[in-house]
């Protein structure tokens, strides 16, 4: 038999998109994969192995950067054609820029084609006027795909209505790959060399802003264990980054808040482990966020290192999360339920220690992206495609 040709497609770095990174390294021990995305000139590239990595740069932060990136377009769009020339046995296209484009090239006729959309799309998603026009073409011929993948269950459902599908989009959740051994902490001899030996450590990693109610979490510290800490790892802007600075002043918490900064994707378990007690809010008040239950990937990571978490209650997540013992929900915007929470793991090490084993048993049985992307891997590797006619 002959090895299996696949290529994935997406316009932004895929660097910062795990399930990208997820699907190309189990691919690659099956068929031979190609990876094409864009990114800045300073760009970070994470090798995987076994895939051949192309991308188009553009130039980032001067005055012709809006050019570049449009530029970086054509480019993107001249290597996809290319590639279809090379009669892979499938394509996955990230995002509708690239759906459409792998829509409109011609692929052979037994080329699998799946489209997956990280994004939910609901108001506030999707809306530069390039995303917008490349949504509309695929809303009206997503029925021409193989398969069209989403992230979560209820999103699946409410996209199959919307866009009347004839047959409902394949939910392949933002897991993590299998990790049968915990990395060795980063984060526990970070904190040393700044002299902070704390009794509880609780930890979010992720975009950091409103919409993770980060700014919450750090009202209700004065709440907590006294000797307890809260790091954060991620992205942050100087205007919420003085908002939780003003906030931690006021409840003189300022000296038990760290930020670890932007960890790349293959140091970001390790800079978690060590942890007590991991957070995930979300506000449901965006659907976007609301149905995210199989689309938020620190739950899953969380999970896969065995630290029992804090998150949003929200559609998917009782039986998701809460039900198996993985994680306490709050309401969004209730504080004193958030600080009942938190505390509660964070003066409880028993039920941490149960809530982690239940988690870290249940990532390697079923929460993994090996497990979630089977369903795929059948239809790309296994499954015999029609021939042109």
């Amino acid at each position: 038999m002959s090895t299996k040709r696949v290529v994935l497609a997406q316009f932004n770095a895929a660097d910062g998109y795990p399930p990208v990174l997820n699907q190309a390294g189990i691919l690659a021990e099956h068929a031979e994969v190609t990876l094409l995305d864009t990114g800045g000139e300073d760009a970070r590239m994470i090798e995987i192995p076994g895939v051949q990595r192309l991308r188009v740069y553009w130039e980032k932060g001067t005055r012709i950067e809006k050019f570049s990136r449009l530029k970086a377009r054509f480019e993107f769009a001249r290597w996809l054609r290319a590639l279809a020339k090379q009669s892979p046995d499938a394509i996955i296209a990230f995002e509708p820029d690239a759906i459409a484009l792998t829509m409109l090239n011609e692929f052979p006729k037994k080329c699998l084609k799946i489209g997956h959309l990280h994004e939910h799309p609901s108001p506030g998603v999707y809306e530069a006027p390039v995303d917008r026009v490349a949504l509309g073409f695929v809303r009206r011929h997503a029925d021409a795909l193989d398969l069209l993948v989403v992230a979560d269950e209820n999103r699946g459902r409410l996209l199959q209505e919307r866009w009347k599908l004839k047959r409902a989009p394949l939910v392949v959740r933002n897991c993590p790959r299998r990790l049968e051994n915990l990395p060795e902490s980063r984060l526990l001899p970070w904190l040393k060399e700044r002299g902070v030996r704390p009794s509880a450590i609780a930890y979010y990693q992720g975009s950091i802003g409103v919409n993770q109610g980060i700014d919450q979490v750090v009202e209700t510290m004065p709440h907590w264990p006294q000797d307890s800490v809260l790091v954060l790892a991620g992205s942050i802007c100087a205007s919420f980054k003085a908002r939780l600075d003003s906030i931690a002043a006021e409840g003189r918490t300022q000296d038990r808040i760290y930020y670890l900064g932007c960890v790349p994707y293959d140091q970001l378990f390790s800079c978690a482990v060590g942890a007590d007690v991991a957070l995930s809010l979300l506000d449901p008040k965006r659907e976007q966020l609301r149905f995210a239950a199989g689309a938020s990937n620190k739950r899953f990571e969380y999970a896969a290192l065995g630290i029992p978490q804090i998150t949003t209650a929200a559609p998917g997540i009782e039986e998701t999360f809460v039900a198996k013992a993985l994680a306490l929900s709050v309401p969004w915007d209730d504080n004193a339920a958030l600080a009942t929470a938190i505390s509660r793991l964070l003066e409880n090490p028993a039920l941490r220690q149960s809530m982690g084993e239940k988690a870290r048993a249940l990532h390697l049985s079923q929460y993994n992206y090996e497990r979630e992307f089977g369903p795929a891997i059948e239809r790309i590797v296994d499954a015999k495609r029609k021939e042109p006619s």
